[in-house]
């Protein structure tokens, strides 16, 4: 499941440089738009699948610009454009942070998270005799 299309790049980044950026073998196409949306999805959905089903069909909003962001960051990085000079650098830390508070539930999303399973039985300590120690003392 994608949660953007090529057409959302090009509303943020200059055609030139997007054609640049996904073109891989230096014929003047895109060809590489699959790969970036792929790996754009895949990022989001790391960090949210601990508390939702990913992936989001249908996609939230919330969850589409943060797909969106990171394939624009990832079309500069893919062009070994360094960090600091990455138009979307900040963007895509403040998204992370915002989708790391969704997955944590301070922040909402449209979607209600997976039910949790309950907590299993608590451990138990399991004691035995030791060739290191004395018998039924605790090593550590």
């Amino acid at each position: 499941m994608s949660y953007f299309e090529l057409e959302d790049l090009e509303a943020d980044i200059p055609p030139d440089f997007l054609v640049q950026a996904l073109d891989d073998n230096a014929d003047g196409e895109i060809d590489a738009f699959t790969k970036v949306q792929t790996r754009a999805c895949q990022m989001v959905d790391s960090l949210l699948e601990s508390r939702f089903n990913v992936p989001f069909n249908p996609v939230p909003s919330k969850i589409k610009q943060a797909a969106v962001l990171f394939a624009c960051w990832l079309c500069y990085a893919r062009r070994s454009v360094p960090e600091k000079d990455n138009p979307f650098a900040n963007s895509k830390s403040a998204i992370e942070r915002k989708l790391e508070k969704i997955e944590a539930g301070d922040l909402g999303l449209s979607v209600a998270p997976t039910a949790q399973e309950p907590a299993g039985e608590a451990g138990s300590i399991h004691s035995w005799d030791s060739s290191l120690g004395s018998p039924g003392r605790t090593l550590g």
